[in-house]
Parts: C-alpha cells; structure tokens; sequence
C-alpha cells in the first residue's frame, strides 16, 4: 500500500488507452466508410450488422466484467487481460479491415465474424484496462489522476488516427493497379482523357492532380499542415487541383441485398425506377465526383479530363463549373483502398499491441478484495450493484454524456455542409475541439482539488450546455465565432470524462465500504455498456431527426431541415448536459464522504491483515 507511485507508472497506464484508441477512433470516423465503399456491403446490410453486433457488444461488457472479478494469477485479477489480450487484439484489428476475394454471401459472414470477434476482445481487453483504475490505488486522488493521464493519451489516439489514417491508406495502396489500371491519353484533337482499364475485382480509386505553371512544391511542414490542420496553401492559390474517384467492381448480390436492383417474376433484373438517375451503366459522362456502381464490371472507362477538375466541389448546386487547367501538368494515381486499408491496420495494431504490454509491465494492482469477497455469489454482485445509488447515477450520466457527444459530433459535418456551405474547414474546426479537450485535461487534477469531483462535474457540465445553447445562436457566416464557441465547449466538456471514470472507482469503494464485497470489474463494465447505449442512442437519435425534419442527400436544404440540423448541433445536443447537471447533484459522494469511507476500508484491510498474520502465526 506505500508503494510510491510515479509518473512512470501512470504514462504506461495511459498508453493501454491510447493502444485502445487506435481502434475505436477507426470505429467512430472510418468503419462505415470502408464496409460501404472499401469492403463492398449494401447499406441495408450494414445497418442489420451493426444493430446485431451493438446488441452483442453491449451484452457481453458486464460478462467480462464479473469473469475479472473472479480472475486470480499471480499478475493480479485485471492485467493478466492486457498480457494474453494485447496479440489477438492485433490480430482481430487487422482481420476485421481485411477484404477477402470471396462471393457477397462470404465478405457478409466474414465481416459478422470479424466484426463480432473485434468488440468482444476490445471488451476482453478494455473492461480490464478500465477496472485497473479502481485497483492501482486506494487513494481517490491518486486514482484521478490516472484516469486525467488515461484521457490525455485517449485524445492523443484520436489526433494520431485523424492525421494518420488516410494518409497511410494512400501510402500503402497507392500504385497498386491489381484492380483498375489508369493512364492520360492524348486524343488526337490534343484532348487529354483518363482511360481506366478493370483488372481484376474489388476497390480502387484514383487521384487526378492538375499544377499550373507557376506551382511551386510546398514545403514538408506545410504540407503536414495542410493534411492535419486543413490550412489553405495560399501560395498556390489557383494553381493546384486535385479530385478523386471510387471504382467499385460490385455483384448483383449487392445491389439485391441494397435494394437498387429488384427482380421481377420471370427472374430478370430490373433498376428500382427512383435511382435511375443515380446509378447508371456504360455511360462516360457520369460526374467525377460520384461513385461509379458498376452492375457487370467494365472493360475500359474513359474520363474527359475537363469532367475531372470542377471548382465549388463541396457546395450544394446543379451545376459546377470546369477549372481551365490549359498548359497543366496532369497526373493521375491508383489507390487499392483495400489493401491501402489492411496494411494502415497492420502498423496500429503493432503499436497497441506493444502499448498493451507496456501497460502491463509498468502497473501494478495494490487494492486487494476483501476476504469474503471468495464466497461472493454473481447473483449478490448485481444485486449489490442494483442498489449502489452513486453507480446508478454513473450509469444514467455514461448514457447522457455519450448522448450528447454522439449527437453533437454526429451532426458537424452536416451542419457545415448544408448550413454553413463550407466543409474545408470542418477539419480543422474537430481538430481544434480535440486538441481543446487535450488542454483542458490538464486542468482535472485542479479542479479536484478546489472543487472536488462532484462540484467539479456539476460546474463544467452546466457550462458545456450553457455554450452548447449558444453555438445555435451564432451567424453560419461567422467562421471564428464558430470556431471560438467549439473550443469554449471542448474546454469545458473535456474534463468531465475524467471526473466520471474516477467516480466510477469511487463507486466500487462505496460497495466495498456498503456491503464487505468489491466487484471493480462488474461496476466499470456496467458503466462502460451504458456509454455504449448512449453512443447507440445518440445516433439513433441523429438518423430519426434527420428524417423527421425532411432532410434529402446531396440537395439544397429546406429551411425547415436547416433548423432541425442547427437544433441539432446545439439546443438538442445541449439538453442531455442539463439533465446530466440535475443527476450530479443528487450523487452522494462529496470529497467529506469519500474520506470517511477510505479511512473506513483501510481500517478493515488493516485488521483483516493483522487476523490473517495471527492465523498463520
């Protein structure tokens, strides 16, 4: 119990979050994208797995959480899990973004099988992590402060997946032509076209760039700026373009399953009359921009180039107006998003793997259960839990907090895209909320210190829907007000997963003091599937609203749909902080309280030792 903790110790806590993150971050930005355009699923299949998996991935968190409970090795209950977990942890995060050559009917189960074997054994892994919190320390203090090192690294994640993930998607399937092949031709009216010639099946896209004369290279640190901060290159204003396109050798079995294509009663195929318009086949002049479905495969595609570089790329409108790219050197590259996608998974896989294992070598587990706690039932865990009252506020804040993350975060992209007429900047605007969240976390182990966990929470989670209410409120045109607010929200919001997931270990203590009996493992799984409803609920929530309000893909919004988007983003994503600031006030757990309850429980450990020694004695 003297042992001295030190910085050590907590940074190799921290990077089993970060080792998590890597992934989750995948999850939240990249996952649907690489099933639907990457992996080849039908959006109404994706939806069906999703829904399953959630339910399963949901279920299982508590079982993980009271099989811990029970673990007993001589490296402690909870780090044998990052030990023998870290390996196939790798190995599921790499399957799962692995495209197999196989029919539509075996991609489908081989993405149920590796989708599903990936939530549980972050699972396996996570609950664990999450539950060494509750054991490295008796201390409170000493807990939160693991928990402010935990979420510095979890943000940290997120900035190296933002920033990493596409380019290394570019870097590694770029120049693979085993799918499509692409060349410029010159016509023999000096026209130049992009020919792009089917070599086998799967995913590919191409990237046309165009540099006038007077392009001058940027420099490597600009350019790391222009990939991660999205900053404008203003001394090539005009004269570099770029534009990319995804090709996508499909089966009928995908576009049945996706519902564009119907059969009719002699068995033939028939185009579901609404798409028309969308999806068509053999026709050269379709938009650059748009996805290419192509029902059979193609032998040869040729693309004008004056088809390829269109400016306003991300406004709504009919029309989009050619770039004269007269005298331009033009070049076009394939990606193989497929492979592009494996290999990326590869490179952070090996690094949470190797963040695991740190993990474990460097923590240590000190919070012993009591005695009694090897005659303890599963059916007296849960029933301990069920009347733990500062869990049950936990439980109800991880859905409300999530809710409101989920919700928000969910809707920027649309909000700048259809409101604000400008997604260049949407980047840098989440950019600017993480790095605020990074900030902010440094300021956990003050605000415990002056306000205590419960005022703490109470005072920032208020001040996140006061600023929240406020981003509704602002003009569509003011960028740096936007801008401003954003980060005010992030500032204040970040700490509060901190405070929370501290409390949660608080709550382990308050049933060890309450009932003689410590479940760490069930009360931070437990804890850890309400967030997941939140998360569920939260775009839940985003997809009805959308629908409710009349919003239609890719077209100029009614005003109508542009007020449900701004309600989205503020007020509605506002709310879940309020009823987060009435619940916090009801928790139970001041700073007075948790004094006397660990003064409490080490009384009891000190006896329970001192009656083992005698007994031995």
């Amino acid at each position: 119990m003297s042992d001295k903790i030190t910085f050590k110790e907590k940074f190799g806590y921290g990077l089993g979050d970060l080792a998590s993150n890597l992934f989750w971050m995948q999850f939240v930005w990249y996952l649907n994208y690489f099933y639907t355009d990457v992996f080849g699923l039908a959006p109404a299949v994706l939806a069906t797995m999703m829904f399953v998996t959630r339910i399963w991935d949901s279920i299982n968190d508590p079982v993980v959480g009271i099989i811990a409970d029970r673990t007993e090795s001589r490296w402690g209950k909870f780090r044998p899990y990052l030990l023998f977990g870290a390996i196939p942890f790798a190995v599921a995060g790499i399957l799962m973004f692995t495209t197999p050559n196989y029919s539509a009917g075996g991609k489908l189960t081989w993405a149920y099988i590796t989708y599903g074997a990936m939530v549980l054994i972050y699972t396996v892994v996570n609950i664990p992590y999450s539950s060494l919190m509750g054991v490295v320390s008796p201390d409170p203090k000493v807990r939160t402060s693991f928990s402010q090192m935990r979420f510095i690294m979890a943000f940290s994640g997120g900035i190296i997946v933002q920033a990493a993930t596409l380019p290394l998607v570019a870097s590694f399937g770029s120049g693979d032509t085993s799918v499509i092949d692409a060349k410029i031709q010159s016509l023999e009216n000096n026209k130049q076209v992009i020919v792009v010639t089917e070599q086998g099946s799967g995913a590919s896209r191409l990237e046309a760039t165009a540099k006038l004369p007077g392009y001058t290279e940027p420099s490597i640190m600009k350019k790391i700026l222009m990939k991660v901060a999205n900053v404008p290159d203003a001394q090539n204003k005009n004269l570099f373009y770029t534009s990319n396109k995804s090709f996508y050798i499909n089966n009928e079995t995908y576009f049945l399953e996706s519902k564009i294509l119907h059969k009719n009663t002699e068995g033939k195929l028939f185009l579901d009359p609404e798409l028309k318009n969308e999806y068509k086949t053999g026709d050269n002049t379709e938009d650059f921009n748009q996805i290419k479905y192509c029902m059979d495969g193609f032998t040869k595609t040729i693309i004008p180039i004056e088809t390829v570089f269109k400016k306003n790329k991300d406004e709504i409108s009919d029309e989009m107006i050619p770039v004269d790219i007269t005298g331009a050197d033009v070049s076009v590259k394939v990606v193989n998003e497929q492979n592009g996608f494996q290999l990326s998974m590869c490179v952070f896989a090996v690094a949470a793997a190797f963040m695991f294992f740190v993990t474990f070598v460097t923590t240590k587990e000190r919070v012993k259960p009591p005695k009694t706690q090897e005659k303890s039932s599963l059916g007296q865990d849960i029933g301990d839990l069920l009347k733990n009252v500062p869990w049950l506020i936990l439980f109800a804040l991880g859905i409300i907090t999530l809710f409101h993350v989920c919700l928000r975060n969910g809707t920027i992209m649309y909000y700048f895209k259809y409101v604000v007429g400008n997604t260049d900047v949407v980047p840098l605007f989440m950019l600017s909320g993480t790095l605020a969240n990074l900030v902010s976390l440094l300021g956990v182990g003050f605000i415990e210190k002056y306000l205590g966990k419960k005022k703490g929470f109470a005072v920032l989670i208020i001040l996140t829907s006061a600023f929240t209410f406020l981003f509704g409120f602002i003009s569509p045109e003011n960028t740096t007000m936007l801008f401003i607010v954003n980060i005010l929200i992030n500032l204040m919001f970040g700490p509060t997963a901190a405070l929370v997931w501290a409390m949660y270990t608080d709550a382990a203590d308050y049933s060890e003091w309450k009932t003689g009996r410590r479940a760490t493992g069930l009360v931070m799984s437990a804890c850890t599937m309400a967030q997941k409803f939140g998360y569920t609920l939260g775009g839940v929530l985003a997809m009805a609203t959308l629908t409710w309000i009349g919003f239609q893909a890719n077209a100029v919004q009614t005003e109508q749909a542009k007020d449900g988007i701004v309600g989205m983003v503020s007020w509605m994503s506002a709310l879940p902080c309020v009823f987060g600031f009435v619940l916090i006030l009801f928790y139970p757990l001041t700073e007075e309280k948790l004094k006397e309850i660990g003064e409490a429980l080490k009384s009891r450990r000190e006896e329970s030792e001192a009656a083992e020694e005698k007994a031995e004695a």
